[in-house]
């Protein structure tokens, strides 16, 4: 034991947590604004090119790394290599480094993205589209005042985990599991949005959500005590740094491929600048539209207050829970013994562990709804509802919605004790 009583474990903790913190500080700087010449940094860090990556990590991330950097010969994760080479050998991990460090791709990016989306000093989203820009600073809170106010929230709040550009690679994100966020693809866990999966951006309200109550089971904790003003601002800028890491990363593929195919193909190649414009006009796009398109629930449960009822409910949750083509093939023993995966990010995640009474994506009624019809994309979940309720391949809207909240009501009494007993005395479900 130390002179102070704490063991040199705790001692070292302490110590290693305070350098990162100093890390941090130094990085952010003693005054709330960046500096005026500062840019954000171009890409060069592996860009996942699939909506899921196969493999069965047999670990899960070390601490300060990130998996992906195997592939920058980090012999720390040759126990996973062979799954991230193959991925890259088929072209669904791709670097985009030989682009960028080569002739003058990376400055004419650079340059694109600075008239796309300014400085962290001056933050701004311009699409070029005068009518367009006008919706942007109304409807989403772009404009100039209320993004200057949160660059500076997001440099004492957010920087030190999601990074200058929001690469989720800040002094302490790379030491903590999972890892931050990283909003330069464009795909947000936690949504309420019925858009397509593919284009399914969130509301202002769900990024709202997960300020005012952290995320479960993560080192991301709740902001509930900033002010409306300096939320709202805050918020404005995770979409600013989205739309244009975003516009950047699509780019980046498009050059990328057409890198790989230049030999076998020829013509005159669309400037970089008209590139990075059109990409930041559709993400802007989908976000305008998110807005206007939450999922309701054309149903709401007949059970609340009526325990026997939400028993019944459960049961009937469990039986569809349990099939094997539903959701005890990735929860396993209801997420206890289930396996590792890869998600769209190349990080190791597990499937919840849902008698663990942890939820990421909150713990209401309608978060439940909301996670098993939409899915949480990026994560390998994947929606059990199709999100356009005319869809001719649904046979009997009426049952698929009785269905979900059956499975809500499973879920819900899942983590208790007392009721995974009542369950297998009125329904012979036995849980434990």
């Amino acid at each position: 034991m130390t002179r102070s009583g704490r063991s040199p474990a705790t001692a070292a903790s302490g110590a290693f947590v305070l350098a990162l913190a100093l890390q941090a500080l130094f990085i952010a700087g003693c005054d709330e604004t960046y500096d005026p010449e500062l840019l954000y940094p171009i890409r060069r860090d592996w860009i996942v090119n699939a909506e899921s990556l196969e493999g069965t990590p047999g670990r899960i991330n070390p601490p300060g790394i990130l998996p992906l950097q195997i592939l920058d010969g980090r012999k720390e994760l040759l126990g996973i290599s062979s799954d991230f080479l193959k991925a890259r050998d088929e072209g669904k991990i791709v670097d985009p480094r030989p682009v960028v460090d080569v002739g003058a791709t990376g400055v004419e990016l650079m340059r694109s993205l600075r008239d796309l989306a300014g400085r962290p000093r001056y933050p701004k989203i311009d699409v070029d589209d005068e009518s367009l820009n006008e919706r942007l600073a109304t409807e989403l809170k772009l404009d100039r005042k209320t993004l200057e106010r949160g660059s500076v929230v997001y440099r004492r709040n957010c920087l030190h985990c999601h990074g200058l550009s929001g690469d989720g690679k800040g002094p302490t994100g790379l030491w903590v599991n999972p890892h931050p966020r990283d909003f330069r693809s464009g795909i947000f866990k936690y949504v309420s949005s019925s858009q397509d999966e593919g284009k399914r951006k969130p509301l202002r309200d769900d990024l709202r959500r997960v300020l005012i109550n952290g995320i479960e089971g993560t080192a991301m904790p709740s902001f509930s005590l900033l002010s409306d003003e300096d939320m709202d601002a805050v918020i404005s800028y995770v979409i600013h740094l989205s739309i244009r890491g975003e516009a950047e990363m699509e780019t980046l593929k498009e050059l990328i491929l057409e890198r790989s195919q230049a030999s076998t193909e020829e013509g005159e190649a669309e400037p970089i600048v008209e590139r990075v414009r059109g990409k930041g006009r559709t993400a802007a796009e989908r976000w305008l539209e998110a807005q206007t398109s939450q999922l309701t629930p054309p149903s709401q449960p007949d059970y609340e207050g009526d325990e026997a009822k939400m028993l019944e409910a459960a049961a009937r949750g469990y039986k569809f829970f349990t099939r094997a083509d539903q959701c005890a093939q990735c929860h396993t023993n209801f997420g206890r013994d289930a396996d590792l995966r890869y998600d769209m990010w190349g990080t190791m995640v597990r499937p919840r562990n849902l008698t663990a009474n942890i939820y990421g994506g909150g713990r209401r009624p309608i978060d439940f709804y909301w996670r098993i019809h939409l899915g949480i994309r990026g994560s390998g979940m994947p929606s059990f509802a199709p999100v356009n309720e005319k869809d001719p391949s649904v046979k009997d809207a009426e049952t698929r919605e009785r269905t979900m909240w059956d499975v809500v009501a499973f879920i819900r009494l899942l983590p208790y004790p007392e009721y995974r007993a009542k369950l297998s005395k009125a329904h012979g479900i036995y849980l434990d």
